[in-house]
């Protein structure tokens, strides 16, 4: 059947260069791209991206020696016809799988992206607090925190040209107190971190916004203004904090548990309001 129809497989394997693509926002795609011929059999693949990855999703399979016996009882057409339909098919693909595997091959970007921001501003702020506790031990750290942390985190969010907060369920400053949504995402953290499970950023679409959820864990360094009263905070410095920081609950933590978590909001065009969280 395929000696007799040479062009048929010429033009299911240009097919795939004019397959429709499916483009999200960051330019991620899902296409067709391959069709292959081995051991008697033609295999036609999606390609996804998943985290970044490109996997190959199997779309069609069809056996070159079961289509012959079906070319002498009349239904080769109707095969031909099946493999046209599905090589022209990341587009019955695409249409059927839209608003599935599209979507979360673009929340999968998104919440990647979001990371390296959220890991960026990060890094900015651990650098200047341990410089802060070099230059003067945890008191100085604690004046560098109520004064810099955030000057420090709005600029870094505004290099990065995205919004980004730092919040917690147990907050030392108001402003940085979780709201509802976000203290199910910690407490939600803190149990998968209590049954040895990793913890997943989360990201959802809001509003025209892509708004990402990021875990902060405790150190060694944090145990310094947020560790045990008496044991790993001084007097001198509890009584700072106490005096920065009236409504204090950020204290009695050890290391290696979840402090609060990073807030990354991202312009998204054609974002909408789901308002649900994707893990």
């Amino acid at each position: 059947m395929w000696r007799s129809h040479p062009n048929k497989l010429d033009t299911l394997r240009a097919t795939h260069m004019d397959c429709r693509s499916i483009k999200a926002t960051r330019e991620r795609r899902v296409k067709c791209r391959d069709l292959e011929a081995r051991d008697n059999t033609y295999t036609l693949y999606m390609i996804a991206y998943i985290r970044g990855t490109p996997r190959k999703v199997e779309v069609l399979k069809v056996n070159k020696n079961k289509n012959l016996a079906m070319k002498k009882n009349g239904y080769g057409v109707l095969m031909i016809a099946l493999l046209v339909n599905a090589w022209n098919g990341c587009q019955s693909v695409g249409e059927s799988e839209d608003k599935t595997e599209t979507t979360q091959v673009d929340l999968e970007s998104w919440k990647t992206q979001g990371q390296e921001y959220a890991m960026k501003a990060q890094q900015a702020l651990g650098q200047n607090l341990k410089a802060a506790l070099q230059q003067g031990g945890p008191p100085f750290a604690v004046d560098f925190c109520n004064t810099r942390a955030i000057p420090i985190t709005d600029s870094a969010a505004q290099e990065l040209k995205v919004s980004l907060r730092r919040v917690s369920d147990k907050y030392r400053n108001p402003g940085n107190q979780a709201n509802e949504k976000e203290s199910k995402y910690i407490s939600r953290a803190k149990e998968q971190l209590a049954a040895g499970e990793t913890i997943h950023p989360a990201i959802e679409e809001m509003e025209g916004k892509m708004i990402g959820y990021y875990p902060i864990l405790t150190n060694a360094m944090c145990m310094n203004c947020h560790g045990q009263p008496g044991k790993d905070i001084n007097e001198e410095t509890l009584n700072l904090i106490k005096e920065r920081y009236p409504d204090d609950r950020a204290v009695g933590y050890q290391p290696h548990e979840v402090r609060g978590i990073w807030v990354v909001e991202m312009d998204a065009a054609g974002a909408t309001s789901s308002g649900h969280i994707e893990e």
